[in-house]
């Protein structure tokens, strides 16, 4: 910039868009990229520059004079709130929210490499991602540690991919007990990873991530099978019980699947 003001950059990711074109079609996710990209302009600076760089994803960047970030907030509050007002498109009110990332070029970049466009972007990526991560329809500054807690991530995500198929998810038994008479009924199953590179890692930390990855099925699948394979040894009047995720309902063949295993 000619003046050479500091410049923020802005990530302006749409949540949950896919299901506003699955449901309602392209003409209306089309509309709808239209009316938040008005919605984008009325919001920042001026002098901002605005443009699309994903499905469903805007990048914005305008100089400042002052960077102090009770000076940005209110405009990325502001966005949020423009964007989550709902919109009448097609005689349909549809509901969309936005996760934001805000970098400036002042910020140390990655790796302390200088704040050059590339590292204002990817900053502004990773802190959009952990906005979606804390809930989504909201905004976050980047911080050196969220870099961390992205590879970190990106490795969860990895070990889990591979690691259902090598059967590093396997069941453990919670014993269930009749508490009248003290007679064990059965047993409900519970999956853990054991994992070469995490340790043994409990589902509050894989499950979400899984099903953030659309591994969720093939995971339960995975331990369901094992536990009627251990089950089978047990004696007969003893009862199992599984876990499943959410999103394994919305399967319609998930029962079939179920009386398959």
């Amino acid at each position: 910039h000619e003046s050479a003001k500091p410049v923020v950059l802005m990530m302006i990711d749409l949540d949950h868009f896919k299901q506003v074109n699955d449901f309602n079609g392209h003409n209306t996710g089309d509309m709808l990229l239209r009316e938040c990209a008005r919605r984008i302009a009325g919001c920042l600076p001026r002098q901002s520059l605005i443009g699309r760089i994903g499905g469903d994803e805007f990048a914005a960047a305008f100089p400042t004079d002052n960077l102090r970030r009770e000076t940005i907030n209110p405009i990325a509050a502001e966005l949020v709130q423009a964007i989550g007002e709902s919109a009448r498109i097609n005689a349909i009110n549809i509901e969309v929210t936005a996760s934001i990332g805000l970098s400036h070029s002042e910020t140390p970049g990655i790796a302390g490499q200088p704040a050059d466009a590339h590292a204002m972007l990817e900053m502004a990526d990773i802190a959009m991602y952990h906005a979606k991560r804390q809930g989504r329809n909201g905004f976050f500054w980047f911080e050196p540690q969220m870099a961390d807690e992205m590879r970190f991530r990106n490795e969860l995500e990895q070990g889990i991919r591979l690691g259902i198929p090598l059967g590093e998810f396997v069941p453990f038994y919670e014993q269930q007990i009749d508490l009248q008479t003290g007679e064990l009924t059965g047993f409900e199953m519970l999956a853990r990873w054991v994992s070469p590179q995490f340790g043994v890692v409990s589902p509050d930390i894989f499950i979400p991530v899984a099903e953030d990855i659309g591994a969720i099925a093939d995971l339960s699948e995975s331990v369901i099978r094992q536990a009627l394979e251990d089950a089978k040894q047990w004696d007969p009047r003893l009862t199992l019980a599984v876990n499943i995720s959410p999103l394994q309902l919305r399967d319609p063949w998930f029962s079939q699947k179920l009386l398959r295993l």
